[in-house]
């Protein structure tokens, strides 16, 4: 009765040879027709993502609050609710959504 190799072994997986080559220009492929579908299906606000905000009140809080968390987290964590916005009044961020979990994400780019 045959074995199949060990998992260390260096022979054949069970695949067909020089497939490896294959997968790399479907995956090339299939991410080309997404980001081709999403400018289609975004259009023409994929004509202005560096200047264009469509909606002008909510992108923009949620911007300031992302971009206030990932200043204050490195800064002075104690004071992440005292927010500039309606200085000098205390706790202010606590008004809106904090975004509290995403806004740590903004730190790292912040940092590199």
């Amino acid at each position: 009765m045959p074995q199949a190799p060990a998992l260390g072994d260096s022979g054949s997986r069970g695949g067909v040879e020089g497939q490896g080559d294959g997968n790399g220009r479907f995956l090339a492929l299939t991410l080309a027709l997404f980001v081709a579908l999403t400018a289609v299906m975004t259009y023409p606000q994929v004509l202005r993502m560096s200047d264009g905000v469509h909606d002008p009140a909510d992108p923009l809080m949620v911007t300031w609050v992302l971009a206030w968390v990932a200043h204050q987290l490195p800064n002075a964590p104690a004071h992440i609710f005292d927010a500039n916005i309606f200085y000098p009044e205390r706790n202010t961020l606590a008004y809106s959504e904090t975004l509290l979990v995403p806004g740590p994400a903004g730190v790292l780019p912040k940092q590199v």
